[in-house]
């Protein structure tokens, strides 16, 4: 009889925690050794590039994420990583990155960026945000390249997001597609 109450224990407490955090009453995921993960991440929910012609300049990239209300955390930073294409080294105009609430179309209040560094070995861009972005917010990050990669064909861009705290994990938000098309030929007659 002991072990079934010790059963029906487990399965109430193990229901008590899971349950909070299923419903969206308690917080962020926090694992074992105390790090912190967002309960739902926020995903990339739309991306846009001003000109897609092998080479140009003058290009912005808007990475729009819709970061859940169920976050559970608020924003701290971003990462965007190019996975595919063939592009040697993308480099960007890093003192142009800004951040802002809302979509290209729809843009809201500038969001302070503490830091924003890009890695050429690996070619990943970092941004910090001076201020975490709260749930339920839609932000926009746009890049500027120094210029488009020089060859035509598919790029991808990872993006991965972490929640505020010292001790976080990082979580993938989505993949963008960038298509470069070659300066002969129009994008709109294939």
């Amino acid at each position: 009889m002991s072990f079934l109450k010790s059963l029906a224990g487990l399965c109430l407490g193990t229901a008590l925690v899971f349950g909070g955090m299923a419903t969206g009453q308690g917080s962020a995921v926090q694992l074992a050794d105390g790090t912190v993960a967002f309960e739902v991440p926020p995903q990339l929910s739309a991306f846009y590039a001003t000109r897609n012609r092998a080479g140009d300049r003058h290009s912005t990239y808007y990475f729009t994420l819709a970061i859940p209300a169920d976050a559970g955390e608020p924003l701290a930073s971003i990462e965007i990583t190019l996975t595919e294409g063939r592009a040697n080294l993308l480099r960007y105009n890093l003192a142009d990155t800004t951040l802002f609430t809302g979509e290209p179309s729809d843009r809201g209040d500038t969001i302070p960026l503490s830091n924003v560094t890009y890695d050429d070995e690996t070619q990943v861009m970092t941004v910090l945000l001076t201020e975490p972005a709260l749930p339920g917010q839609r932000v926009t990050l746009a890049l500027q390249p120094v210029r488009n990669p020089r060859w035509e064909g598919v790029y991808l861009f990872e993006v991965v997001v972490t929640p505020a705290g010292e001790l976080n994990r990082p979580q993938r938000a989505g993949t963008a597609r960038l298509q470069i098309y070659d300066n002969d030929r129009d994008p709109f007659l294939n």
